[in-house]
């Protein structure tokens, strides 16, 4: 395909996709009404208006709304892709003369009643019909159906980024395949794994003596694929078709079109349902109909059919992960490239608990960030993993403390297991280092090192003197001793927690007019969804007795003045604010509150209303760097946090939550999510910091003189910021470095280690 070809299309592709919605909404609007004749006066197929009830039904409930502007768009939108994937399709087999009625049949669905007006088609058709699609491959038939998802606004509903060929190539390396192995694809898409397979297990049996024909057919025979996108199930039926199997066989089909992640009224699989390797890139970031969540949530999270393990997360590709353990052999390979989140998220705990209790990690390869792009920001890594049972059946169903249970059992498979040698690869920069990645970003550990930290988060690329001090932060007090130091969380020393979410920031937040974030939104249609209010409404709640202070916290301010500075996120290390008031009168306040009780906490929360108006420390981690801000007399929102000291200073604390080392342990051990877009730093992901607490009256001398040094240094970087927000403070801040530095005992080499870290995300959060 040439780029010509291809921008050509993608243009008219823009055009056509707007003049089929338009079409398909009048369509629905007419059906809707009851009409019985749709746009060309011709009668609506029987079952029409019932389907399209159906569809009502389903994406309100999908989609939580009660707004049928919302569920119209995304119904037209859904119709839209429907209709014209088939088009360019059946456009293309009919260029090549493949009779498409007979061989590739789709399934119906309740949007198949919904067709553009003929005007509409015969539009489709004058247009494709000046393109020849003959010379075109299944994956350049696959570049368009991604281009059509985008436009269609489906990519993220449906979770379809499909893998780029070298991360294909470099997965199925991962797999010892040989004449007679059985490989599944969960979620095959437009099959580039199966079609990856089949031609890698064709040339072993070529090898081992069959003919072309004969190893053809049996590589097809054994290699099974599933989506539950119908469409997709189609491409890669075709992309077999494509790799010389005779018509009798494809009709066989070994692509299958189900719900892979259920484990009953599935396709007759071989060998009882179990494969010596499973594959694939199963979605992520799709958010599935209320009816499968449910389902989802019965068979990962209540009934625990996989080896017991009561799944926390609700990400699709944690459930893939764990089906794929179930269904693969004991002794087989799963080979998965799937979002990084899982590497540390709490909500993915038990999924982690999972693989460690029955699987050898065999590697784990942080993928580049801009692989999946323009499609997705998500990152993602690749995990190979080899599962090897406990002989005894031992595993850990649930998990009900912070500190993890660990299992002791002593069989060669579990010790084997804990044995382990892992192959850790930090991120590549682009897909041609696969196969030969920098030597300083490849780690080798023992799989029980992910047993030492809490969380069991699976880190990558961590020199050992902080995995060290992290571990010892999680042992008894007896055994957390080292060099007269002794090695504690943080969460013994601070207090705090999350702030609110209102549900409606335009209905409840305020710009004052004025203001610095005023003249900053000056010209954008942002600053006119908001209320613009004078400072006088500002209420100073310095001199204002405790008592009447917990009353405005939980009932808000009575008078003229009731605005209150919210802070949304610490944008400012130190000192400062964006400049956001929060409307805090009883009405406001009210109204917060009943949108929380009626969101159930998925829009609006109300909670800790004993933090509002404190002096504290606001947080976030946008790309893995902490910035954290003093707030007083503030209400912070839900990812913004307040901490404060209790048995350490506050103004200390600042100082170590802004320091490179503490974004270093949170960003690449504690959450390594943060990495990303998240900037979302909870207080659990803080309190898991951690420090170093003197036991003699030598160490206590060195320590005070440290923790001053840094309180001083802050003192000195506020003054500055007070002056000028805009001030250069990096000389004080190399100083608070070198003192956390010092006060983990670093040498040059490892404070190396971290320097490099923060150039890293800095280069990163360019891409973003």
């Amino acid at each position: 395909m040439t780029t010509i070809l291809f921008n050509n299309f993608k243009q008219d592709l823009i055009l056509l996709t707007s003049s089929i919605q338009v079409s398909i909404s009048n369509q629905i609007e007419r059906i809707s009404r009851g009409e019985l004749t749709d746009l060309d006066g011709n009668r609506y197929k029987e079952g029409t208006h019932d389907a399209l009830d159906k569809l009502f039904t389903q994406y309100k409930q999908d989609l939580n709304t009660s707004s049928m502007r919302k569920v119209r768009r995304k119904i037209v939108y859904r119709s839209t892709l429907n209709y014209l994937r088939k088009a360019i399709l059946f456009k293309y087999l009919n260029d090549r003369n493949i009779e498409s009625d007979c061989l590739f049949k789709l399934p119906k669905t309740d949007f198949d009643f919904l067709d553009p007006s003929l005007k509409a088609i015969t539009e489709i058709n004058k247009v494709l019909a000046t393109y020849s699609f003959k010379k075109l491959n299944v994956n350049q038939i696959g570049i368009f159906y991604q281009e059509l998802l985008k436009l269609s606004q489906q990519q993220q509903t449906l979770g379809a980024f499909y893998t780029p060929k070298d991360t294909v190539d470099y997965m199925v390396s991962k797999l010892k395949l040989s004449a007679n192995t059985t490989v599944f694809d969960p979620a095959c898409g437009n099959g580039h794994f199966l079609e990856s397979c089949i031609t890698k297990i064709k040339k072993k049996l070529i090898d081992a003596g069959y003919t072309d024909a004969e190893a053809t057919q049996k590589a097809i025979s054994q290699v099974w694929g599933n989506d539950i996108d119908p469409f997709a199930v189609l491409l890669s039926t075709i992309r077999i078709f494509f790799l010389g199997v005779e018509d009798e066989l494809l009709r066989k089909s070994y692509v299958f079109n189900f719900d892979a992640l259920e484990l009953k009224n599935c396709p007759p699989f071989p060998d009882k349902k179990q494969f010596d390797y499973i594959i694939g890139n199963p979605p992520f970031g799709r958010n599935p109909s209320k009816e499968r969540k449910e389902l989802y949530k019965k068979i990962y999270k209540v009934q625990s059919s996989v080896y017991g393990y009561r799944l926390s997360g609700n990400d699709l590709y944690g459930f893939f992960l764990a089906n794929a353990i179930k269904r693969v052999k004991n002794g087989g390979t799963i080979c998965f490239i799937i979002s990084d989140t899982f590497l540390s998220l709490k909500s993915h705990t038990i999924l982690r608990r999972l693989i460690l209790d029955t699987c050898k990690i065999n590697e784990i390869f942080l993928a580049p960030i801009d692989l999946f792009r323009p499609m997705t920001t998500s990152r993602t890594c690749i995990i190979t993993l080899t599962k090897q049972l406990c002989e005894k059946g031992y595993s850990h169903p649930s998990i009900k403390t912070r500190q993890q249970n660990k299992s002791h059992c002593r069989c060669v498979p579990c010790s084997d297991r804990r044995e382990n040698r892992i192959r850790l690869v930090d991120r590549i920069q682009n897909q041609s280092e696969y196969f030969n990645p920098q030597e300083n970003d490849v780690q080798f550990i023992e799989q029980e090192a992910y047993e030492y930290i809490s969380g069991t988060p699976f880190w990558v690329n961590v020199p050992s003197k902080f995995i060290q001090t992290m571990r010892l932060t999680n042992l008894t007090k007896s055994d957390n001793i080292k060099d007269g130091w002794k090695y504690e969380e943080l969460r013994n020393y601070i207090d705090g927690g999350e702030g609110i979410s209102t549900g409606d920031n335009y209905s409840h937040l305020v710009i004052i007019q004025g203001s610095s974030l005023w003249k900053s939104l000056q010209g954008s249609q942002k600053i006119e969804k908001y209320r613009i209010y004078d400072a006088d409404k500002i209420i100073d709640l310095t001199s204002i007795d405790e008592q009447t202070l917990d009353h405005y916290r939980h009932n808000g301010i009575d008078g003229e003045q009731f605005l209150v500075s919210f802070e949304r996120g610490s944008y400012f290390p130190y000192w400062g604010t964006e400049g956001w008031y929060i409307d805090w009168s009883p009405h406001s306040v009210e109204q917060i509150k009943r949108r929380a009780r009626e969101s159930k906490g998925r829009r609006a929360v109300f909670r800790n209303p004993h933090l509002y108006f404190k002096k504290g420390i606001t947080t976030n981690a946008h790309h893995g760097i902490i910035k954290a801000t003093l707030a007083e007399y503030s209400i912070v929102a839900g990812n913004s946090n307040l901490l404060f000291g209790t048995r350490l200073d506050t103004k200390f604390i600042l100082g170590y939550l802004n320091s490179k080392l503490a974004s270093f342990f949170l960003g690449k051990i504690i959450n390594t999510s943060l990495g990303g877009m998240s900037g979302h730093v909870t207080p659990e992901n803080i309190k898991q910091l951690p420090i170093l607490l003197p036991l003699n009256k030598k160490m206590a001398k060195t320590f005070q003189d440290l923790k001053n040094g840094v309180i001083q240094t802050i003192n000195e970087i506020i003054l500055l910021l007070k002056d000028n927000l805009e001030a250069d403070y990096s000389e004080q801040q190399q100083k608070i470095d070198d003192h956390i530095f010092e006060w983990f005992n670093l040498s040059k080499t490892e404070r190396k280690v971290v320097d490099d870290y923060l150039n890293r995300v800095s280069k990163e959060k360019a891409l973003y």
